[in-house]
């Protein structure tokens, strides 16, 4: 369904002003040069980045602790104060989990929990890269995606996960996503729920307004 609204010439170039024809015009060049559409096209992108949020956060939550708890195995309940673990992070991931400790005492009560929900999707993405591969990854990380395809390679895991990060940034910062293949990267990132746990993906696809929310492209 398209919303509701009707602009006067006057209003729309107002509208236009606000938003900007640069940011727009990704929207008028889809829209073959209507400028209503193409901004039912921009209303309908953030609806669809709206619908992506409870898919995107679900990932990101299950990939996270599933490698959390990954860790907890390996360097135990207290694997971010674990000097072992510390030392095998790149500079910049070090000051991050210090960071996220430091904060973590300092308003959160210092679990390892909190720490984890203070650490950024980035970290833990970082965490399936090649450098790890003997470090984590072959001592049990890959325990952490229990119902992926047998013998999957770090690097497919690393690459899907990669992804959703990528597009998760993208919403996050008001991009055009409608473009950029929606169907596939739902796809993703419903497969890569349902590599960590298949009842949540069940539960994610059942609450996903996704689709929908796609088949309701505006038309001329």
């Amino acid at each position: 369904m398209q919303d509701p609204f009707s602009l006067t010439t006057s209003t729309m170039q107002a509208v236009t002003h606000v938003l900007t024809p640069h940011r727009l015009g990704r929207y008028l060049a889809a829209a073959n040069g209507d400028q209503h559409l193409a901004l039912r096209l921009y209303i309908w992108n953030a609806r669809l980045c709206e619908a992506f949020y409870l898919p995107c956060q679900m990932a990101e939550v299950a990939c996270r602790n599933a490698i959390a708890r990954a860790l907890t195995e390996h360097y135990g309940m207290h694997w971010h104060n674990d000097e072992h673990f510390r030392s095998v992070l790149p500079k910049r991931l070090r000051c991050e989990l210090e960071n996220a400790v430091l904060l973590s005492q300092q308003h959160r009560g210092g679990s390892a929990d909190r720490v984890a929900g203070a650490l950024t999707f980035g970290f833990w993405v970082h965490l399936l890269t090649k450098g790890f591969d003997f470090i984590l990854w072959k001592s049990g990380m890959s325990g952490c995606f229990p119902n992926a395809p047998s013998g999957i390679a770090r690097g497919d895991i690393h690459r899907r996960v990669d992804r959703v990060r990528m597009f998760r940034n993208r919403i996050a910062h008001h991009d055009a996503v409608f473009d950029r293949q929606p169907t596939s990267e739902h796809g993703n990132i419903v497969q890569t729920v349902g590599f960590v746990c298949p009842e949540t993906q069940w539960l994610l696809v059942r609450l996903s307004r996704v689709p929908r929310t796609i088949n309701a492209r505006p038309r001329i």
